[in-house]
């Protein structure tokens, strides 16, 4: 279907976890390339839809300058010029992504980290560049399946969705990141929606222990708000699905210290006290 869109026109709507999208682009090739990313991004949650006159919930234009520099427009907003695709292709990708999960109908997204434990989601809520990757790599190193390293995505009952997606790693010494699937590290990949078993809220400080702190539901959703991406545009709503999702779970408070260090800690400390919590 998308060969044929690409061909016959330059706009192309799509819907993706309730969200509609619209494409447009100067040439069908780059309506190509937008879709593309448009799957990586959205994990292939989207259906193409065809002739609705209806509006989307946001639009993204492509376009290329007589010298081969790629720009895209955000709801009318130009962004560029970028010389190389590779940088266009990442930063559309993001935009995707963000766009989505904001106004995404029906599930709340948190930006986190997550892994399946034992049939129990674990979640590792986290800004940008506060190591969720790194701590997901290696939790899934020892065995845990992988969920995420980008978003916990969380339906109206308060399961968790798998968001397989490549994860982000940073070559050492260096700020450029390289995309590697979690299937190339070894990993058991979940495929099916699971409970919340733990919500650790952690963050990286040299030198420290993972001493967790067991706190109250309230002061756990307190504490996640800023990662919860649709907190803004529906709030009754987000707080109503953590409150359904965090309500059997563990939610635990710590600082912690090298990754290598601080996964098995927290799979240790999960087996010994999740039976005692239910």
């Amino acid at each position: 279907m998308i060969e044929s869109a690409v061909q016959t026109g330059s706009s192309l709507l799509f819907e993706a976890f309730g969200v509609r999208v619209r494409l447009n682009a100067d040439r069908p090739e780059l309506l190509k390339v937008g879709f593309d990313v448009a799957r990586k991004a959205l994990i292939d949650r989207l259906t193409i839809i065809e002739n609705d006159p209806h509006a989307a919930d946001h639009t993204f234009g492509i376009f290329r300058d007589p010298e081969g520099r790629l720009y895209f427009t955000s709801e009318g907003r130009v962004i560029g010029p970028m010389e190389r695709e590779v940088d266009f292709r990442r930063l559309l990708n993001a935009l995707f992504r963000v766009h989505v999960a904001e106004k995404a109908r029906e599930w709340v997204f948190i930006h986190a980290g997550v892994v399946e434990w034992m049939g129990y989601a674990l979640i590792l809520p986290a800004t940008s560049h506060g190591g969720k990757t790194t701590l997901v790599r290696e939790l899934i190193k020892l065995g845990a399946r992988y969920f995420s390293d980008e978003y916990a995505v969380l339906d109206t009952e308060g399961l968790v969705h798998p968001y397989e997606r490549d994860l982000s790693i940073r070559s050492p010494g260096s700020l450029d990141q390289i995309e590697v699937s979690p299937r190339e590290l070894g990993a058991k990949v979940g495929n099916k929606p699971v409970p919340v078993g733990m919500v650790a809220l952690t963050k990286y400080q040299s030198g420290a222990d993972f001493q967790p702190e067991r706190i109250s539901i309230g002061l756990g959703i307190m504490e996640t708000i800023p990662e919860v991406i649709p907190i803004r545009i529906n709030a009754d709503f987000s707080l109503k699905v953590l409150n359904t999702a965090f309500r059997r779970a563990i939610i635990v408070k710590s600082l912690r210290g090298e990754a290598t260090v601080a996964a098995s800690l927290i799979l240790s400390y999960f087996d010994d006290n999740f039976n005692l919590a239910k």
